[in-house]
């Protein structure tokens, strides 16, 4: 059978039970077989949760990427977590709401209508800011929240003690994950750690799913959780609780070889006061509901003096807004079992009594903390740390700037949010060019073609973020590839004219500049300049007037004067003629053509000398930009002179490659007017 028929049959099956009622939670519970082949390419029959991925697939929850593999270890987003508990629930009938319920997703977003029904049905009630943040990665710990509200928030006490060495009572979600762990669901437990901040893959949203739809009869192994047993300190009380896992509750408890003056309940608490110092081997044993057993044998020291109680914690890890954070505090002397507490957590984390603190942060900030410990006598210490939190680390930059073959290329890649100084690292880069360490990438490219650049930033405190861009490297003046746009310049060589080349120069750019013949001939230098830097140089006539009112002969001679002024400037005959003021006739079009140039105007005029605010300008300017746009602008206006640097940033970033209207659009035919606006 075909992949396809194979999944339509699954369908069917999974139609069916839903008919009978063999429903758990909005999934289905039935024995499943995998296919015999595997319906994704990197997932193979062998691999350890295949069965759980191809019952994904055929039950349609996830269908994997369009080149026909699933990505077993990418890391699931929430966004596509909705998707996933969308579908499991069987996509039920859902309006998605005109007014987003998030303010950081709208009716576009891809998802949208699934992260709205997460909302409506409570299973997700996003941030306390009103963000959802589908983008961000999500959590063993908040997973088994979701997971628990999917499955109908089920009647369900947790332990008093945990059974993990990193999860304990105090920890937000600890009821959800205890609800995971002992129903079977949460996989990688086997080690006594939860691990509450590993980010969940498809792999694992895979087998989180799978068990939740098909729950097992049979009970965890029975364990004892607990690894070690705190020290004692003669004639001091003592009191430990011990924690189990796995088997059926409630649990019976036994231990032999207890120091003297301890002993232990049923329930698993040892207490009592110590007479004697040394170190025991105690055994301990666990009894189920089913009458199975597990021991373990663990030592129990008790001193014969009591030292001072002091924090030994003496600095905490920094964090990042919206992404997990962990740390435990630590103390030694005095009598054990400590107590903590503390005042000026940054908001969004949390101390549990055992001294683990947790959470998600949700501002930056650099808090000062006062973390006290207090003994089981009373004795009481205190210590203040340092916690920064940081924005995360990004890469801003959005766009790299296009280029041509053979032409010198510089680009600086942003960064911020984590801890600066930043170093950066790209693979993909076109032949010639190469990154620093300060993120600059540089070089002459040596082919054409379009590289997907992967970039990757790495902050002083390890953490790194990627981005990949495209970067296209087109043949010379290939503006088919490129998204290509002309700036065009009047009445030059102006008091700007210098500047305007350098900024223009600087950033890869060139352009059409139409200068006046008289100004030409008195600044030869200037214009010879420009063609120098690489921009053409069209003529504006020689006396900047109306030809309208001109006949042929009078163009003529005008227009030749003009001609010859800039062929002395750069060595090259102008091919491109603007007539003043964009006033022309048919006899200047004629007399530009029979001296070899076309007669052009412009698609948008920028009316830069009516500004006097360059910010202004600048944005009025890259907004009526578009692809093989001719802008019209002058070389003796100050606001354009102060806004051309960051109207060539804009654009860049936008996409567009700035040339030269030959290179735009090629050598122009002559007698016709170009661009008529």
């Amino acid at each position: 059978m075909s992949s396809k028929g194979l999944r339509r049959l699954g369908r069917l099956i999974w139609t069916g039970l839903l008919a009978i009622g063999l429903v758990l939670a909005g999934g289905v519970a039935y024995a499943y077989t995998p296919p015999a082949n595997s319906p994704f390419t990197d997932v193979t029959v062998n691999d350890e949760y295949y069965t759980e991925i191809a019952w994904m697939w055929e039950s349609g929850i996830s269908t994997g990427w369009p080149d026909g593999t699933y990505r077993p270890n990418q890391q699931v987003d929430r966004d596509a977590m909705a998707a996933f508990f969308y579908r499991y629930r069987q996509s039920p009938p859902f309006t998605a709401p005109s007014q987003s319920p998030f303010t950081d997703i709208n009716p576009t977003t891809q998802f949208y209508k699934e992260m709205a029904w997460m909302k409506q049905t409570g299973i997700s009630t996003g941030w306390p800011d009103g963000t959802y943040r589908p983008w961000d990665t999500t959590y063993r710990d908040a997973m088994s929240a979701f997971m628990y509200r999917v499955a109908g928030e089920p009647a369900y006490t947790p332990p008093a003690v945990s059974p993990f060495s990193d999860i304990d009572p105090g920890i937000q979600f600890y009821k959800e994950m205890m609800w995971m762990a002992e129903n079977g669901i949460a996989n990688n437990i086997d080690d006594g750690t939860f691990d509450p901040w590993d980010a969940v893959t498809r792999e694992m949203m895979a087998v989180f799913m799978y068990r939740l739809a098909n729950p097992s009869d049979t009970p965890a192994e029975l364990r004892v959780a607990t690894t070690s047993l705190p020290a004692g300190a003669v004639g001091h009380q003592y009191s430990t609780q011990l924690a189990a896992f796995g088997g059926s509750t409630p649990y019976q408890w036994s231990a032999t070889g207890l120091p003297e003056g301890l002993s232990i309940s049923a329930d698993g608490q040892i207490s009592g006061v110590p007479t004697q110092k040394g170190t025991a081997t105690v055994n301990i044993t666990v009894t189920d509901a089913n009458a199975t057993s597990a021991s373990a044998t663990l030592s129990l020291t008790v001193t014969d003096s009591v030292d001072p109680l002091v924090i030994t914690t003496t600095s905490l890890p920094g964090g990042v807004v919206g992404s997990p954070y962990t740390a435990t505090l630590s103390a030694e002397g005095g009598v054990q079992p400590y107590a903590w507490t503390a005042t000026g957590l940054p908001n969004g984390l949390r101390l549990s009594s055992q001294g683990q603190i947790s959470g998600t942060p949700t501002a930056a900030s650099t808090s000062r903390v006062t973390f006290t410990a207090t003994d089981s006598v009373g004795t009481a210490v205190q210590t203040t740390l340092t916690i920064a939190i940081t924005t995360p680390l990004t890469v801003v930059t959005n766009a790299l700037p296009n280029s041509v073959v053979g032409i010198p290329y510089s680009a600086t890649v942003v960064a911020q949010g984590g801890v600066s100084p930043y170093s950066w690292t790209a693979s993909g880069l076109p032949s010639g060019l190469s990154i620093s360490n300060s993120g600059q990438i540089s070089g002459t490219p040596r082919s054409a073609g379009t590289s997907s650049v992967a970039l990757k930033v790495t902050d002083s405190a390890g953490t790194q973020a990627t981005r990949t861009l495209s970067l296209t490297i087109a043949a010379e003046d290939d503006c088919d590839v490129l998204k290509c746009i002309a700036l065009t310049f009047d009445d030059g060589p102006g008091a700007y004219n210098d500047s305007l080349v350098n900024s223009l120069t600087r950033a890869n750019a060139t352009a059409t500049f139409f200068d006046v013949g008289s100004r030409v001939r008195g600044n030869l230098a200037a214009t010879g300049r420009k063609a120098a830097a690489g921009m053409e140089i069209g003529i504006h006539g020689w006396d900047h007037i109306d030809y309208t009112a001109m006949g042929y002969g009078y163009s003529y001679y005008d227009l030749d004067a003009a001609a010859q002024a800039v062929e002395d400037a750069t060595g090259t005959w102008p091919t491109l003629f603007r007539p003043p003021y964009g006033f022309y006739s048919n006899d200047v079009i004629n007399a530009a053509g029979d001296l070899g140039m076309a007669t052009v105007l412009w698609t948008d005029n920028t009316w830069d000398y009516e500004y006097t605010n360059a910010t202004t300008l600048r944005w009025d300017t890259v907004d009526m930009a578009s692809r093989n746009a001719v802008l019209l602008m002058h070389d003796d206006i100050a606001a354009t002179n102060s806004a051309l640097p960051g109207i060539i940033s804009d654009l860049q970033a936008e996409g567009y490659t700035l040339v030269t209207i030959t290179q735009m659009l090629g050598r122009l035919d002559t007698h016709v007017l170009h661009f008529d606006p």
